[in-house]
């Protein structure tokens, strides 16, 4: 039958954080920018907004057992959020925690965040940001939390830009991204102790040919990723860099030959991508699976859902997008549901307080 894509719910600055919930059958989701919390109906093509006061919102998950309660972050802190649901205020917003408290560090904010098989909530920050994806680096650490959601656990510092986390079924392993490093890595990871280690390259995107900012992601029932990709389809300026420094240091023919017969593949291969997408990977092996056009240059987010969990919604944004932009791109911001992917997912966690 082949793939359909649907925008639904509204435009976002920053469309970030989807969580299905496989019980509601209904779409979470945030607005960073706009401090919002959504939440999409599919059945009823609803959809209900509820402002935050305080801060970036970056993540939303429901609490089990507990029907309008989720955990969210609020720039550097970790709370409870009370909502009805439908609402445009919240009942009431119960801040737990806070993470980078240093001074160099209090302009930090949480960028993405998830919960791992056992329940533990897993988060991770970044910088101020001038402009998407351009922060100050180094500034970032990812972060668990005791079941209390109480007591952060820092676990890897020196981060840009925090961003996609996925398990496997076996739960031996955890997939991360620090967009900045162009990649996705696997670490080892224990389950009982939420101890990880043995960082390394899962998938690396300059290998690829993929030009974007790996943003966030989710594991389909193979093990395979679906890693949102940011500011995609612009062609990577290191290979025109190569050819421009040749220019001026003088190469012979044969290896100006060769440096241009490589730019031409990598271009050729590069405009046979979509220009905005969402890609399937296989991070045991690195390889490119697939990919999913989006009607949208800044793709941020996806996961699975659907009655089946075999529908893909995928978040994106509109932030500081030129007007030409906003003219090819009358979407960006939109939420997309996409059927005929060929894949599965499984059913996210919830919090367990």
């Amino acid at each position: 039958m082949g793939i359909n894509i649907e925008p639904v719910g509204a435009t976002t600055t920053l469309g970030e954080g989807p969580h299905w919930d496989n019980q509601a059958k209904v779409l979470y989701y945030v607005d960073i920018t706009n401090s919002t919390v959504n939440k999409y109906d599919p059945a009823t093509k609803k959809l209900n907004t509820v402002k935050i006061e305080g801060g970036p919102v970056s993540l939303v998950v429901p609490i089990k057992g507990k029907k309008e309660q989720f955990v969210i972050s609020v720039g550097r802190n970790i709370a409870i959020l009370t909502w009805d649901g439908k609402s445009t205020a919240p009942t009431k917003v119960e801040t737990l925690c806070s993470v980078d408290s240093d001074e160099d560090k209090i302009r930090n904010r949480f960028n993405d965040g998830k919960v791992d098989p056992t329940g533990r909530l897993w988060a991770g920050t970044m910088g101020p940001e001038s402009k998407p994806a351009e922060v100050e680096l180094g500034k970032g650490s990812l972060f668990s939390f005791s079941k209390d959601l109480k007591t952060p656990t820092t676990h890897l510092t020196n981060i840009s830009i925090a961003n996609g986390l996925a398990w496997p079924h076996d739960r031996k392993t955890m997939y991360y991204i620090d967009s900045l490093d162009l990649s996705v890595d696997a670490l080892d990871y224990d389950k009982t102790t939420g101890k990880i280690s043995n960082r390394r390259k899962a998938f690396d995107f300059k290998t690829n040919g993929i030009d974007a900012f790996p943003d966030g992601m989710t594991i389909d029932t193979d093990g395979n990723l679906w890693v949102a990709c940011f500011k995609a389809g612009q062609l990577d300026r290191d290979w025109f860099q190569k050819v421009f420094d040749y220019r001026w240091l003088g190469p012979s023919v044969a290896e100006l030959g060769s440096y241009l017969a490589e730019l031409m593949n990598s271009v050729h291969y590069l405009l046979s991508l979509p220009p905005c997408m969402v890609i399937q990977v296989n991070p045991r092996t690195g390889q490119l699976l697939s990919t999913v056009s989006v009607p949208s240059p800044q793709t941020t987010s996806v996961v699975f859902g659907g009655e089946n969990l075999d529908e893909l919604y995928i978040t994106s944004a509109n932030n500081h997008l030129s007007q030409e932009e906003q003219k090819k791109y009358p979407y960006a911001g939109y939420t997309f549901r996409v059927t005929g992917v060929g894949a599965k997912g499984y059913p996210m966690e919830e919090i367990q307080l």
